[in-house]
């Protein structure tokens, strides 16, 4: 939900409180989620929050597994609302339902996809792919393992926010586990620091991904643009804004690039030490 709806409810109520006290606000539960379902009460949190609808005939349906489009969604717009953005970040996501909060979520370095250049949208999420997605998007700190998910599977636990029916770490997750992780984790206080946002931008000569960046007014940017070894000509890139320029990055090279967001604009990339423009723009959208 956004920031500025959340207030105004929150103003609702509290008027309502006083005015009319023997009225209730409560935002009722799925209808088919039972008082005594395990995690009842994390997923009536995550419908107050606004953070999921369930679908459109009341039900949630919390004990089916979800996909990896539909997790990555959730999840960026309960830590991020509001700075999707973005389409064609992975060879099978293009301009569909989910892209924007997968391309957003790959700009932000949060998901990488796999080896062949794809994402798999409509495969189910396993518990380690969803708690490397949980602790990237958390921001939270991580230490070094033997395996890949091992640094993300001990945030998680740490935290105590690992659910109770969770048995493998490669057992497919529910819709009701995905709530109650999100609730442990938001009852902490682990929500990340919107003020402080990151990107990763792979640019070559021809285009670069994402094209469109979303943030809000006044956040600390940091983008790290990523230089393709083979599609870029030997001088590399050097990208320019009113911001500043990032100077020249060889191919293979990445360069940081941190500033305060004020006002929308355009990064437009050249050919190092030349007026050369490459015939694509890397823009930063500024949202109130």
């Amino acid at each position: 939900m956004p920031k500025t709806t959340r207030q105004k409810f929150t103003v609702c109520a509290l008027l309502a409180s006083i005015l009319f006290p023997t009225i209730s606000l409560a935002v009722e539960n799925f209808f088919d989620v039972p008082v005594d379902h395990p995690y009842n009460e994390a997923i009536h949190y995550v419908r107050h929050e606004g953070i999921v609808q369930g679908y459109p005939d009341g039900t949630y349906h919390a004990d089916a597994e979800i996909n990896r489009a539909e997790f990555t969604k959730i999840i960026m717009e309960a830590t991020f609302p509001g700075a999707s953005a973005g389409a064609n970040c992975f060879s099978d996501v293009h301009d569909e339902w989910f892209s924007s909060f997968v391309c957003t979520a790959k700009a932000k370095g949060i998901i990488g996809g796999y080896p062949d250049g794809t994402f798999k949208p409509g495969a189910n999420i396993s518990y380690v792919e969803a708690a490397k997605i949980i602790v990237e998007a958390y921001d939270y700190p991580t230490t070094p393992g033997d395996v890949w998910y091992e640094p993300y599977v001990l945030a998680l636990t740490e935290r105590d926010a690992v659910p109770l029916t969770i048995q493998r770490n490669d057992q497919k997750i529910t819709r009701g586990e995905m709530a109650e992780i999100i609730f442990r984790l938001r009852s902490e206080g682990g929500a990340p620091n919107p003020a402080a946002l990151s990107f990763i931008v792979d640019a070559s000569d021809e285009t670069a991904s994402p094209l469109q960046l979303s943030v809000p007014r006044g956040a600390e940017v940091t983008i790290t643009f990523r230089v393709d070894t083979e599609n870029v000509y030997y001088g590399g890139l050097e990208f320019r804004s009113p911001y500043g320029d990032t100077g020249s990055i060889p191919p293979g090279g990445e360069m940081e690039f941190t500033f305060t967001a004020e006002e929308s604009f355009f990064f437009v990339p050249f050919w190092p030490s030349s007026d050369i423009q490459k015939p694509y723009m890397v823009e930063v959208q500024v949202e109130e």
